[in-house]
């Protein structure tokens, strides 16, 4: 009931938002594109019609937004692996900001900073 009373302003809202994520993704910030899109997500359109008049379906946005928890997954592998903790972790926490159930992301997370944390107290 509340989507109908919303019919002609919530496709438009959720285009922008999507359109906001484009952006973000074009600019090389995948982790606010990321977030706008799970965010578009938690106030899908249950109503087919107004989901139909949206630029994109809800599977299509949760596609896209599992490649950009992806991406800054293995960026935060390649900060690992060259032993920029810090930068990893950041992207770590982009990771799980977009898709908390990211497979290996928490344990990623959690070994760094545990990693960083022990070499923090050695200086």
């Amino acid at each position: 009931a509340q989507e109908s009373s919303l019919a002609a302003e919530y496709p438009l809202i959720l285009s922008a938002v999507l359109a906001a994520a484009d952006e973000h993704r074009q600019a090389q910030r995948l982790g606010a594109a990321g977030e706008l899109l799970r965010q578009a997500l938690e106030v899908w359109p249950k109503s087919s019609a107004i989901a139909a008049r949206l630029p994109r379906t809800s599977q299509a946005v949760t596609a896209e937004m599992r490649q950009y928890a992806d991406r800054l997954m293995e960026l935060g592998l390649m900060e690992y692996r060259a032993g920029r903790l810090e930068s990893a972790i950041a992207f770590w926490q982009q990771t799980l900001a977009i898709d908390a159930a990211h497979p290996g992301a928490r344990r990623a997370l959690d070994t760094a900073s545990l990693q960083l944390k022990n070499l923090q107290s050695l200086k």
